[in-house]
C-alpha cells in the first residue's frame, strides 16, 4: 500500500533534476526561490531565458518589480474578470457586516468605539455627522434584532450566488459586481422596510418612513461601496508585496499577460490538477510543479542525449494533449492514454460524470494524497513500474538545460530593467 513515487522534496534555485511521472518518465524541474513570488519565478524561468541567467538578489528584484508593476495595473474590472465571483461575494458580504457592526456600536457610544477598523471613512464623513443622530435612530431600533444580517444580507447572498450561476461562461460576468451591489442593497433596504412596517405599523406617517428609509438607504450604499474598495485595495496589496503568496486567483490574470496557458502537476499525485480559475485557449504553454505549500517549479522535457530542456510547449504537443485530456476530457485519455487511467484521481472521474471510468477495474487506487494497490487486484505491471522508477533517484544537478528556443519578452508591458546581479553567478548553461 505505498506510493509508487518518493516524496518531491523543494530545489534550490540553481538547480535542477529528473522527474518521473505517470505523464513521463523524463521530465526535468528546475528549482525556483522559495519566497512568495514562488509562482512568478516558475513563470519566468519557463518564460525568459534572460530570468535564468540572473543571479538570485537579481531575481528577487525582477519579481519584485513586476509584482509592483502588475499591481499599479489593475483595475476592479480585471479584479473581478480573473477573480472568483463567488468569492468576492462572500468576502463582500462579510465585510459589510463587519462594518455594519461598527457602525452600530459607535453610534451606540461613540466615546467608547473610537478606533474603528473599518468603518472610519464613513464615521468621520461629512454625510454620516450630518445625519448622525438618524442614524443612531436607525441602527438601535433595527440592529439588535439582526435583521440586517440574517434576513438582508443572508438572503443577498444567496441571490447572488444564483445570479453568478446564471451569467458563468457568460461574458458580461466581468461587470455584474454592480449587479451584487444592487441586490445587496435591494435587500437590506426591504428588510427594513418589512421591519418599520411590523414594528410601527401606522404609527409612522409615510413621509417620516420614506425620510428615514431614504437616509438608510445611502447608508447602506456607502457601506457596500467602501467594503468593495476596502477589497480591492487589500487584493492589490498581497499582489504588490514581495513577501506575500501569489493569489492562485491571479493564474488567469498572469497567464494573459504572458500569453501562455498555465498548466499544474501536483507534487504529490504527480498528475496534473486544476488550480484556481483559469480559461485555457490552447495557446503556447507552460507546466509548472506545485506543492501543496504553495510553492512552484517549473516542469519542462528533457533530452538525454542533448542534455537540454523544452520549458514551452504549442498545444499539440504530446505532454500537452496528455495533461489537457486528463483536466478536460477524460474520454479521450481512456482511448489514447488508457495507462494513465488507474493514475487519474477519482475526484476528477467523478467530476467528469464518467461512471464508466469509475467501474473500470484498475491495477491501482488513486486519491489526491497517495497511490494504493487494490485490494481486489494486486496484479501491476512490472515493466511499467521498471519504466517509472529508472530516474527515481532524482540526482540533482547544475541546471544545464541550453536556451532552447522560446519568446524571451518578458512579459509584454511589464518588462522591468535589469537590476545589479550578484557576481557568484556561475550556473552552467543557464
Amino acid at each position: 500500500m505505498s506510493n509508487q513515487y518518493p516524496p518531491v522534496q523543494f530545489l534550490s534555485g540553481t538547480k535542477a533534476a529528473i522527474f518521473s511521472c505517470p505523464l513521463d518518465p523524463n521530465l526535468i524541474r528546475t528549482g525556483t526561490l522559495n519566497e512568495g513570488s514562488s509562482f512568478l519565478h516558475a513563470i519566468l524561468t519557463s518564460y525568459s531565458s534572460r530570468y535564468r541567467q540572473m543571479g538570485d538578489k537579481e531575481k528577487k528584484e525582477y519579481a519584485k518589480n513586476l509584482r509592483n508593476k502588475l499591481g499599479k495595473k489593475l483595475s476592479k474590472f480585471t479584479w473581478m474578470k480573473y477573480g472568483d465571483p463567488e468569492i468576492i461575494i462572500d468576502s463582500l458580504i462579510t465585510k459589510i457586516k463587519k462594518i455594519i457592526l461598527e457602525i452600530y456600536r459607535y453610534v451606540s457610544d461613540p466615546a467608547k468605539f473610537l478606533n474603528l477598523n473599518h468603518a472610519s471613512e464613513i464615521v468621520n464623513s461629512k454625510f454620516f455627522y450630518k445625519n448622525q443622530k438618524t442614524f443612531k435612530i436607525i441602527m438601535e431600533q433595527i440592529y439588535p434584532f439582526k435583521i440586517l444580517e440574517q434576513q438582508g444580507l443572508s438572503s443577498a447572498l444567496d441571490l447572488c450566488h444564483l445570479e453568478y450561476k446564471k451569467s458563468a461562461g457568460d461574458e458580461t460576468v466581468v461587470e455584474t459586481l454592480e449587479i451584487y451591489k444592487e441586490i445587496i442593497n435591494e435587500n437590506l433596504g426591504a428588510s427594513f422596510r418589512l421591519f418599520f412596517n411590523e414594528k410601527f405599523g401606522n404609527e409612522v406617517t409615510n413621509s417620516v418612513f420614506e425620510e428615514y428609509f431614504v437616509r438608510f438607504n445611502s447608508l447602506m450604499e456607502n457601506i457596500i461601496n467602501l467594503s468593495e474598495e476596502i477589497l480591492f485595495s487589500r487584493f492589490r496589496e498581497k499582489l504588490i508585496n514581495p513577501n506575500t503568496l501569489v493569489d492562485q486567483f491571479l493564474i488567469g490574470y498572469l497567464s494573459d499577460i504572458f500569453n501562455r496557458d498555465i498548466y499544474f502537476i501536483n507534487s504529490k499525485t504527480r498528475m496534473p490538477a486544476h488550480l484556481g480559475p483559469c480559461e485555457t485557449k490552447k495557446r503556447k504553454s507552460i507546466i509548472i510543479l506545485h506543492f501543496n505549500n504553495d510553492h512552484y517549479e517549473t516542469l519542462g522535457v528533457f533530452n538525454k542525449e542533448t542534455k537540454k530542456a523544452l520549458r514551452e510547449f504549442d498545444f499539440d504537443h504530446e505532454l500537452v494533449q496528455k495533461i489537457y485530456n486528463v483536466l478536460y476530457n477524460i474520454r479521450k485519455v481512456n482511448k489514447n492514454y488508457p495507462d494513465l487511467i488507474p493514475f487519474i484521481p477519482k475526484q476528477m472521474k467523478r467530476l467528469r460524470k464518467l461512471e464508466e471510468m469509475e467501474t473500470m477495474e484498475t491495477d491501482y487506487i488513486c486519491n489526491d494524497d497517495s497511490y494504493e494497490e487494490s485490494d481486489d487486484d494486486n496484479k501491476s505491471s512490472n515493466s511499467s513500474d521498471e519504466e517509472r522508477n529508472n530516474d527515481e533517484d532524482e540526482k540533482t544537478s547544475e541546471d544545464s538545460d541550453g536556451d532552447t528556443e522560446e519568446d524571451d519578452s518578458d512579459g509584454s508591458d511589464y518588462d522591468v530593467s535589469d537590476g545589479e546581479g550578484d557576481d557568484n553567478d556561475n550556473r552552467e548553461g543557464n
